[in-house]
C-alpha cells in the first residue's frame, strides 16, 4: 500500500513509509549545494508517536510514499476526547480521538465534511476544505475615512473558536470565507 516516489518528489503532506513507520512531511526544503549532488531536507512528524524528524534525502533516492484512503464524513459534535462523525453514504456515526483534530478543530462547525486519512483500518490524519464560510460573529465597526492605507480589524467567528483578521469594511453578520491552511480572510461571501 505504497508507491516508490524519488527524494526529489516529496512534498509537504506527503505520508511517507520511513523506518517501518509512517510519517507526515511538515516541512520540505530542496538544497543544490556547489560541490556534490542535490538532496531534499525534510522535517516529519510520526503519526504514531507525534514526534518530530529531520532527515536529508538525496534527489535520486527512492522513497516510499504511502497511500492514503479519504472517506467523507460530516462533522456532528465534541463528546469528551473524542469527535463525533457521520458517513456520508451510510449515515452511521464515528467517534474518532480528538488528538487528530488538534491544527483543525477551530473550523469545525455543524455539516462541514471532514476527509478521514485511512491507511489500511487505521486513521492516520483529517482534512478539512481549503475555505470555509463562516458568519462574522463580533468585530469593530467600520468608521469612513479611519484610515487611508489598508489595515485589518480582528473578528470573532465559530462561536469564539476563531479569530481572523478582516478588512475594515467588514461587520457583524456579514459571511466571509476563510482559508483553513492558515486562517485569512480570503473574500466576502457571496449571498
Amino acid at each position: 500500500m505504497s508507491q516508490k516516489i524519488l527524494g526529489n518528489d516529496i512534498r509537504v503532506g506527503n505520508v511517507l513509509e520511513y523506518r517501518s513507520s509512517l510519517y507526515q512531511v511538515l516541512k520540505r526544503e530542496h538544497v543544490k549545494p556547489g560541490k556534490g549532488g542535490a538532496f531534499v531536507n525534510v522535517e516529519m512528524k510520526s503519526i504514531d508517536g507525534g514526534s518530530k524528524v529531520n532527515h536529508r534525502f538525496r534527489s535520486d533516492e527512492v522513497v516510499f510514499k504511502a497511500f492514503l484512503e479519504e472517506e467523507e464524513y460530516h462533522y456532528l459534535f465534541r463528546e469528551g476526547d473524542a469527535i463525533v462523525l457521520m458517513n456520508l453514504e451510510t449515515y452511521e456515526q464515528v467517534s474518532v480521538g480528538a488528538d487528530l483534530f488538534v491544527d483543525i478543530e477551530k473550523y469545525l462547525k455543524e455539516e462541514v465534511v471532514v476527509k478521514l486519512l485511512k491507511h489500511g483500518d487505521k486513521t492516520v490524519g483529517v482534512k478539512v476544505q481549503d475555505n470555509l464560510t463562516y458568519t462574522v460573529e463580533e468585530t469593530e465597526p467600520y468608521m469612513k475615512g479611519q484610515t487611508v492605507t489598508s489595515s485589518y480589524k480582528p473578528a470573532t467567528l465559530n462561536g469564539g473558536l476563531l479569530k481572523v483578521m478582516v478588512p475594515p469594511f467588514i461587520k457583524v453578520g456579514d459571511q466571509i470565507v476563510v482559508k483553513t491552511e492558515d486562517g485569512t480572510y480570503v473574500e466576502r461571501a457571496e449571498k
